[in-house]
């Protein structure tokens, strides 16, 4: 991530400037910045990082759902959701390549980037 979670919420570290004079001469200054982690914010990354882990594709925890006793209880939807811009995409690729792939010989999809846009959001 990078920067700790409490930047979300709109913390800034602060700094401290100590300024060095030789009589009234400025001769130097150093900075010192508050540090960007501390004990709480590293257990806040570590406690998401476990539970994300712990996460099946499914999105529930793995810890619940290889649980005998959770076997029979779970729900699923009887139809799926579509994903519809990731469908857009698939739809789009397949018929790209379907034009320069050969039998036993797909077109080199090295370095392929797509990118799916919906007009009518702004971007930002």
């Amino acid at each position: 991530m990078g920067v700790a979670p409490r930047r979300l919420f709109g913390w800034e570290p602060a700094e401290f400037t100590e300024y060095v004079y030789e009589g009234e001469k400025l001769v130097g200054s150093v900075t010192r910045r508050e540090a960007e982690f501390d004990a709480g914010q590293v257990a806040l990354l570590l406690a998401h990082r476990r539970l994300q882990a712990d996460r099946g594709p499914h999105g529930i925890l793995m810890s619940d759902a290889v649980k005998s006793e959770n076997q029979y209880r779970f729900k699923v939807s009887p139809v799926p959701t579509v994903d519809h811009a990731a469908k857009a995409l698939a739809d789009t690729q397949k018929a790209f390549y379907a034009k320069y792939d050969r039998p036993g010989e797909p077109a080199d999809r090295a370095g392929h980037l797509w990118s799916v846009t919906l007009p009518d959001l702004p971007t930002e």
